[in-house]
């Protein structure tokens, strides 16, 4: 994500998933117990493909849409809520 989210500092406010569009940011399970949070970029049927914003040239994942855990609303950072729509985000 951008900025990028650190492990132990950044928190990630998810809700249930919802129907998967271009562009958003979702939780997903994409080998067993493996989860990646990132922005999806491509939805062909059933078959999604999302990358982490600061991996432009590379690092795609792919799975199906009954994959997706959450869909990020907002992020904590330093205690400060930062919704999706922020500029920040």
């Amino acid at each position: 994500m951008n900025p990028f989210l650190v492990s132990g500092r950044d928190k990630v406010i998810l809700t249930l998933p919802r129907e998967p569009r271009t562009g958003q940011v979702v939780l997903a399970e994409i080998k067993p117990q493996i989860y990646a949070l990132h922005r999806i970029i491509k939805i062909d049927g059933n078959k999604i493909t999302m990358r982490g914003d600061g991996n432009l040239l590379s690092q795609k994942e792919t799975f199906t849409a009954d994959k997706i855990v959450g869909t990020a609303q907002a992020f904590i950072r330093k205690g400060k809520k930062v919704r999706l729509d922020s500029r920040k985000w």
